[in-house]
């Protein structure tokens, strides 16, 4: 018989996901399982915070676009487009009041996607494809009937740009130096290559002089120095992979993410496009997309996170919101919100007479309700609706290939307990057996749970709906110690 010892796994906090690789063999410091966990501050798996709703939704439809305008003829407001009509916010925005019906008359087509929204030479521009071009300079709406209806927009030294234009699939067009309302259709405009049937998906602005153009399976850098188009150079980036979802795109320092067919990609100076995608690492979560709507999917890069929403399961708006961290380089999942745009909002710090903050926001995709997002001193979404948090550990088996059975583990909760956490344990990969409720950092006896080859714990907790306290987790450790075995 072998000599009793005891076997321990230390587990730092977690770094993200990875449910790609065997559980049994991936890093210790990840996870097979992080919802609604947010991993950026170092030695802490926190709880995400919750959403807050402001002003009263006009309508119980989707919202298709938002946008900030920074001053304006009236100061600066959130606008957003839902159902058929262009809203503006209170000045300030509150959670309390009413958006502000702009033309107080039908403007869009119901429920168009895609609506693609941008803020330009102090005025938003929306664009679909199918109604005509609009423009808001902070106190009036204005038709552009000349502009080119495209589905995707961009704004990109001094002039406008759309393209995925039904009438001129190959082209995009661009406006006037520093007049968006512009446009020569004829003559403005720039061929991008033809003949593989796919449309340009998105555009977004790269560096100093480079517009990166996306279509469905390619993509190509437009160099624009100078004012004569004849000087300009198109040339290809990547003809293996490109965008799926209009305007999906995000920007953080030198680096342009997008949505690919096989998962969230990145451009990146001076470097060629790397072969596997970001999300290789939570591939059962891309695996769940429902492909017949990630044309509908939002990406946006917020406090040095990268935030993609796509519909996941039988769900036709992004109902899952994949989240990686650009410092740790790892992903978590957020569920609970149904999403139909993102925006980010400049308002004061509170406190603060002069100090502005970015604040995240998102429209709903069914409610047409407008949320910020963390803002809340309550940790539940919307008020009263709690967030189950979630982390399953990896299948430990010790680096031990024979039976073994559990002493204890040892837990630290370092904030949050007036809910108790559910801790459990789950052998060889069966199901999930209760071993505590507990409301603090603690030892659990380990024994309960038999013989077995390998142990995954999960730390799970919903609360009331009324959490008044963020869940923060720490570190923990596992003991074991081996069965003997006979050796023949």
């Amino acid at each position: 018989m072998l000599k009793s010892k005891t076997l321990m796994t230390h587990v730092p906090v977690s770094s993200g996901v990875d449910s790609r690789g065997n559980p049994k063999r991936i890093n210790s410091s990840k996870s097979i399982t992080l919802n609604n966990i947010d991993l950026s501050s170092p030695g802490e798996k926190k709880k995400r915070k919750g959403s807050t709703e402001v002003l009263t939704a006009p309508a119980a439809v989707p919202v298709m676009g938002m946008a900030y305008l920074k001053g304006g003829g009236v100061g600066s407001r959130m606008t957003m487009v839902t159902n058929k009509r262009f809203y503006k916010s209170t000045l300030p925005l509150e959670e309390s009041g009413n958006w502000v019906d702009v033309p107080e008359a039908d403007i869009f087509t119901a429920a168009q996607y895609p609506q693609a929204i941008h803020e330009a030479q102090g005025s938003i521009y929306c664009s679909n494809g199918v109604d005509s071009v609009y423009g808001y300079d902070g106190t009036s709406m204005t038709e552009y009937a000349s502009a080119p209806k495209g589905k995707v927009i961009s704004y990109f030294k001094n002039r406008m740009w759309l393209g995925n234009i039904t009438a001129s699939p190959d082209f995009i067009y661009y406006s006037d130096t520093i007049d968006p309302t512009t446009w020569d259709t004829t003559n403005q405009r720039v061929k991008i290559y033809s003949g593989d049937g796919t449309d340009v998906m998105a555009m977004r602005p790269f560096l100093e002089s480079s517009l990166i153009i996306f279509k469905e399976d390619s993509i190509y850098e437009l160099l624009v120095q100078g004012e004569i188009a004849a000087y300009w150079n198109l040339r290809p980036v990547d003809l293996e992979h490109g965008c799926v979802s209009y305007n999906c795109t995000a920007s953080w320092g030198a680096s342009i993410f997008y949505l690919s067919r096989d998962g969230v990609r990145v451009i990146q100076a001076n470097a060629p496009p790397p072969e596997l995608p970001l999300t290789w690492d939570i591939q059962s979560t891309w695996e769940s997309v429902n492909f017949d709507y990630i044309t509908r999917s939002k990406m946006i890069t917020h406090n040095n996170k990268l935030y993609v929403a796509v519909p996941t399961g039988a769900s036709t708006v992004p109902n899952t919101i994949m989240v990686y961290d650009l410092t740790i380089k790892g992903w978590s999942i957020f569920t609970g919100w149904n999403i139909g745009c993102f925006a980010i909002h400049v308002e004061k710090v509170v406190g603060a007479t002069a100090d502005e903050e970015e604040v995240l926001m998102y429209g709903d995709a069914v409610t047409g309700k407008v949320y910020k997002l963390f803002k809340s001193t309550a940790y539940d979404d919307d008020g009263n609706t709690a967030i189950a948090y979630q982390e399953d550990t990896k299948r430990e088996d010790f680096n031990y290939p024979y039976k073994k059975i559990g002493d204890f583990l040892d837990f630290e909760i370092l904030s949050g307990t007036a809910n108790a956490v559910v801790i459990s344990g789950i052998v060889d990969g069966g199901t999930a057996t209760v071993l505590s409720t507990s409301t603090a950092s603690g030892k659990i006896n380990l024994k309960t749970l038999g013989r077995f080859e390998d142990l995954q714990i999960r730390y799970a907790h919903t609360g009331d709906g009324t959490s008044t306290e963020q869940l923060i987790m720490g570190e923990y450790t596992i003991f074991a110690k081996p069965c003997g075995y006979r050796r023949t």
